[in-house]
């Protein structure tokens, strides 16, 4: 697990967003706080205070952009393991750790909770499709054809069963980035949407 995204205050699009070059100090302060007492406080919230929220994604832990809150009070906080936990490490481990998240950092865009690409699916094979996002552009000729590898079960299931099909405009989201190549190959799912004033719009 890596703590390599934080935000300041939030994670919103408005908040300020970095990447850590390198977590390696963060977790030795971390590990000196193996004992830190747990916090049954239900009611904890982060409002007011000032802190950092670090992203967290593991494939290995089946978890996928939740959450680590440090606050400039003492406190660690995490929903990481379908459970909220409160930890009070203390203000001095706190300090340490926001002092050189901040000092060793650069600025970041936001990065949304799902990355999708929108489209109409020009053609369909064994192995991937093909999503012209033209729909969308005022010149169609400034359209990007995505290829979206059918290599999950968690994508490929919508064309096995006939929820999407060629002709379609539909919603792809995905994990991790596009390559050079346009190609998709971390795709989750596929929804039917309609284009309305230049938004995608998920029919219920």
């Amino acid at each position: 697990m890596e703590l390599n995204r934080f935000s300041e205050n939030g994670d919103s699009p408005d908040s300020s967003h970095f990447t850590l070059t390198n977590d390696d100090y963060v977790w030795e302060v971390l590990s000196e706080c193996r004992n830190a007492p747990f916090v049954e406080e239900q009611m904890w919230t982060v409002t007011g205070k000032n802190y950092l929220s670090f992203t967290i994604t593991s494939e290995a832990l089946g978890v996928y952009k939740v959450a680590l809150y440090i606050t400039e009070d003492g406190y660690l906080w995490t929903n990481a393991f379908d459970y909220q936990y409160l930890f009070n490490i203390g203000k001095e481990a706190a300090g340490k750790i926001i002092s050189y998240a901040k000092g060793n950092s650069v600025e970041a865009k936001y990065e949304p909770y799902k990355n999708f690409v929108i489209g109409t699916i020009a053609q369909i094979t064994d192995e991937y499709i093909f999503v012209d996002d033209s729909v969308l552009c005022n010149n169609p000729a400034d359209g990007i054809t995505y290829k979206v590898m059918l290599n999950d079960l968690r994508i490929s299931r919508y064309v096995n069963y006939g929820v999407v099909k060629v002709g379609d405009t539909v919603q792809i989201s995905y994990e991790g980035e596009i390559d050079e190549t346009n190609t998709v190959t971390n795709a989750t799912s596929a929804s039917k949407v309609i284009i309305f004033d230049g938004d995608a719009l998920i029919p219920e």
